[in-house]
């Protein structure tokens, strides 16, 4: 009797273990943009569907390693709008009980006129429950649009120094951005033949961006 008692209890711990670990689905996990970059911000949604019945606290975190330079992503989980999100910030949300329509989870990417080819990746899961991790993918095929094909030209005559970037006589003024390789904003500003105190401490692969004339120059350099 006791061994029976016993197992009933272990049979029940687990059932409620798994159910508490798997509180929601996707029916998809991936989704493909193709757009070009006058189609900007390109978004789309996946479907998060509550498996218990009862209002659950999740949380997302972001793996923006996989994104163009220049590329800013935003998150939207129906209840909060985060604008400009970085690699690895986080948070939490909640996932309603089951609604007429199901709730979604959606990804926007303002392209600055930026073509390529790139992936934002988010981990869903429960802070309460962290071993059930699920990963949707949003990949981006991003091609020039016709509002801006040839408006992004390559970047010569540039000396790359520790706390400047000289131009030489190619821009006598302009502004620039210096971007991160995850694509977050390090510094702007006006030019004049140079950039001045760029301040640049962090080892790693940077995207400087010209504009001028009403053209945009692009260049990546190493720090």
């Amino acid at each position: 009797m006791r061994f029976l008692i016993l197992s009933i209890i272990l049979f029940s711990t687990i059932i409620t273990t798994n159910i508490r670990a798997q509180a929601f689905h996707f029916d998809d996990t991936l989704t493909t943009l193709i757009k070009n970059t006058d189609q900007s911000p390109a978004h789309w949604y996946l479907e998060i569907f509550n498996d218990i019945g009862s209002d659950t606290l999740l949380r997302w975190k972001a793996d923006l390693s996989e994104i163009m330079p220049g590329w800013s992503i935003s998150f939207d989980d129906q209840n909060n709008y985060y604008p400009a999100i970085m690699h690895n910030d986080s948070a939490n949300f909640m996932l309603y009980a089951p609604l007429a329509f199901p709730q979604k989870l959606i990804i926007g990417n303002t392209l600055n006129l930026v073509a390529g080819i790139g992936s934002a990746k988010f981990c869903i899961y429960n802070p309460n429950e962290p071993s059930f991790k699920q990963w949707i993918i949003y990949e981006f095929i991003i091609t020039q649009g016709a509002l801006s094909i040839n408006v992004v030209s390559p970047l010569e005559n540039v000396t790359v120094m520790e706390d400047q970037i000289d131009f030489g006589n190619g821009f006598m003024n302009g502004n620039f951005e210096i971007y991160s390789i995850q694509g977050s904003l390090h510094s702007s500003g006006a030019i004049d033949r140079s950039i001045q105190n760029i301040d640049i401490t962090a080892s790693g692969t940077y995207l400087l961006r010209v504009y001028c004339d009403g053209r945009v120059y692009s260049r990546k350099f190493i720090r």
